[in-house]
This record gives structure tokens, sequence and C-alpha cells, in this order.
């Protein structure tokens, strides 16, 4: 079967909207990552400079200590540089003085050194290394003088500057660490968004093949209930078959009867009265397969179920009275959207059951409770054998029946109506005789006018 042109239309909106949604989502969240990673490397990038400085503030203290470093021989502050360079950790260090130049240095290019000149302080990233720069006491400048006894010269401590040297600081700290962690957390990160963008894709295709098994489930539940009622009529036409060959035979036969004494008036009438009889019974029995085979739409409206049941009530006074059976009706003032033809259909079936199967000197009663979201419940029981558990379903199929004079299709047509009002009718248990319930009856006044869910 074909679909129609809207319902593949909105098939194909629904799939976009899924894919669109899925789409952003996984942006959304590799973005994120993303932006997380950066920050992340932002602060590291920070923290090693800051790391730097205090290393150069470090390295300055020392070079105090050292009892005024530019004051000696390059070569002693070069042997202290060339020591602090071996470590892994410092990859170049450098002093430069205004006065003197380069004291002494290692590891550090020349360029650096002159991109460095620009500022009294900075930080450099470059491509392998990180190069931090500060201007720095690294203590006081002390003159060579003559020793107290001649000979070998000495400091003269008189002669030492109250200030102390400025000078600046340069440090270079390798990155290779740094960015080795940096291509494994943008590796995770990418594998991160490979597997989100495939758990999307397996998402959205697990939505399809869900709606794809929802529509076959549908498919199939269609597929049964056209089974069924196909199973359900050919029970029919066989019944039906049944049902009016037997009269047939009957009007047939007193046809004959009357033939051969159409001279004797008592007889005649007998049998005309019987042919009468024969035809009331093939047409109920008509009527009643029309009415279960093509059911007519409902046309909801506002509907007393007391009315109903006050009317229902006169209707079946004289069999009542023949069954010795009382009827008790405890039904609210209340209305509720439905057919009221076919809702009296239903209430008739019911009670012609149960005045049928009730015990001489009964009751019947009908009562009417609130259930959820503004609908209530109909139950109808009565005081007789009740139904067996195994027949509580069997019940309402075609032509099942215990009783001598019963068609088999009463209950069947209630259900058919009851489906197609969207409500439920089925046969419970209990003490003291069958009862069925209709439930899902919307009350009027509660809101719009309820949209049908029947399937038939």
């Amino acid at each position: 079967m074909t679909k129609p042109e809207n319902v593949v239309a909105g098939e194909h909106t629904g799939r976009r909207a899924v894919w669109t949604a899925a789409l952003v989502g996984w942006l959304l969240v590799g973005g994120l990552s993303v932006g997380f990673l950066r920050h992340w490397h932002r602060r590291e990038r920070r923290v090693m400079e800051d790391q730097a400085f205090s290393l150069v503030h470090a390295l300055a203290n020392t070079l105090r200590t050292m009892g005024g470093p530019v004051a000696r021989a390059e070569i002693g502050i070069q042997d202290v540089f060339d020591q602090i360079v071996a470590s892994p950790s410092i990859s170049g260090i450098a002093l430069v003085t205004s006065e003197t130049g380069i004291v002494g240095g290692a590891g550090v290019p020349l360029a650096h050194l002159a991109a460095a000149d620009a500022a009294p302080k900075g930080a450099l990233f470059l491509e392998q290394d990180i190069l931090v720069w500060d201007t720095v006491n690294v203590g006081a400048c002390s003159r060579s003088g003559p020793g107290r006894y001649g000979g070998r010269r000495g400091r003269e401590a008189a002669a030492m500057p109250e200030a102390g040297l400025k000078a600046r600081l340069l440090v270079s700290l390798p990155l290779a660490t740094l960015h080795a962690r940096w291509r494994r957390d943008e590796l995770a990160v990418g594998v991160f968004c490979v597997v989100t963008l495939a758990a999307a894709i397996a998402l959205v295709r697990l939505w399809g093949l869900s709606r794809r098994s929802t529509a076959d489930s549908a498919r199939l539940r269609l597929a049964a209930e056209e089974t069924r009622a196909l199973q359900e009529m050919n029970l029919v036409a066989a019944g039906l078959a049944h049902e009016i060959k037997n009269p047939l035979s009957v009007v047939r036969g007193t046809a004959q009867h009357l033939a051969a004494h159409s001279g004797e008036a008592q007889e005649a009438a007998l049998a005309a009265d019987a042919i009468v009889q024969e035809i009331d019974r093939v047409s109920s029995r008509i009527n009643e397969l029309l009415l279960f085979a093509k059911p007519r739409a409902p046309v909801l409206a506002p509907v007393s179920i007391a009315d109903l049941c006050a009317e229902l009530a006169g209707l079946l006074a004289d069999e009542l009275a023949d069954a010795g059976l009382g009827l008790h009706v405890a039904v609210p003032s209340l209305a509720v959207w439905a057919d009221r033809e076919q809702l009296r259909q239903v209430l008739f079936n019911l009670l012609h059951n149960a005045i049928r199967f009730a015990p001489h000197s009964g009751v019947v009663s009908v009562q009417v409770r609130p259930a959820a979201a503004g609908t209530v419940t109909l139950t109808l029981r009565d005081a007789g054998p009740g139904v067996p558990e195994a027949a509580r379903e069997a019940v309402f199929a075609p032509y099942y029946t215990t009783a001598a004079e019963g068609s088999g299709l009463g209950l069947a047509i209630a259900r058919r109506i009851c489906r197609a009002h969207g409500w439920r009718i089925a046969c419970l248990s209990g003490a003291g005789g069958a009862a069925f319930e209709i439930s899902g009856l919307t009350v009027a006044g509660t809101g719009d006018t309820p949209t049908l869910k029947g399937t038939e």
C-alpha cells in the first residue's frame, strides 16, 4: 500500500528534525569540549609562566648570596650558568646589565635576547621554549683593592655601595613535556568527539528503527484486527445461513400446509401466523447482522445515562415483570459524550441478557461511578450464574451463546460500538452473577468534544 504524500512528507520532516537535533547536540558537546580544552591550556600556560617568574626571582636570590657576581670574573658566572642549564628543567639562562651588556649566558639564542630588550619584564612563548625575563637585584657591586699586608688583592668593604646592581635575568624553560601533554589532550578530545558523533548517529538510527518497529507493530495489529474481523464475518455468514435456513424451511412447510388446507379458515390462520413469526425472526437476525457487519460511525452528543435507563426500564417493564426481576439504577445526573442510539443499543443488549440469565425474583443493577480525568465507568450486574473465567473473552465473539433462543450477536455488537467510541467493555468476575463494565466514558461539560479513538 502506497503511503499518502502528506504522510511521506511528515516522515521526511520528522527525520530531518531528528538529524538536525542530533547534529546540533553533537556540535554543542564538541564545542564545549574544545572550549574547555583551550581554557585548560591557557591556564597551564599561565601556571608555567608564573613558575618561570618564580624561578627567575629564586635565581636572583641565589646570585645575591654569591656576594656580587658581577664583580667576579665572567668565567665564574658562566660556570654557574652552565651548571644551571645542565638541569633538564631549564634550557637557557642569561644575565644582562646596562653597563656591561651580557655578563653570562647559556642556551638562550641572541635573537631571543634582542626580543627581550623591548621591556624590563615579559614572557615569550617560543616554538619549543618559554622565555621569561625580569629586572632583578642580583647583588652589590664591589671593586678590587690592595690587601692589608700587600700582596694578594682583596675587596674593599668600604667601597661597597648601599644599592645593589639592577640587571635583567632571562630564563628559558623547555615546553616539550607541556606540548606532549597537550597533544594527548587534543587526541583524547578528538576521540571523544568521534565517539559522541558515532553515538549520535547510532541514537538516530535506533530512533528510526524504533519508529519503523512501532509502525510495523501498528500494521501487524491492523492486520490482526482485519483477520479477526474476516473470521468473525465468516462465522456470522455461516450463522446467518443457519438462522435463515431453518425459518425458510418452516415457511416452506407452512405454505405447503396452507395450500393443502386452504378451505379450513382456522388452519389457514395458524399457518399464516407461523409464517409471520418466522419471517419476523429472519428479519431480526438480518438486522442484527447488518448492525454488526456495517456499524454506523458514532455522532457524539451529550447523553444522559439516567434518562436512557428510565426509557429502557419502561420498554422492558413487561419482561422484567415476567422474570420477577427488579431494576436498581444508581446513576448520577450527568451526561456523557456518546451516540445516543448506539449507547441505547449497548444498554438494551446488556439488560436483555441480564433478564434472560438472572434468576426469578432477582435484581439487575446499573451503577455509574467516577473514574480518572473526567471519565466515568458504567457497571451492569445481575444475580445470575455468572460467566466462567475461561469464557469472559469468548462471550464477545459473534454467535457465542449459551441460550437456546439467543443469536450470539448482542455482546459482539456492544463491543463494536464501545470500540468505535474509544471505550473498553469487559466481563468481570464477582460473587452473585455476571458483571459487565464499560470504562472510558467522557463526562460532557468537562472540555471540548472528545476525538474518537475507536479503530472500527
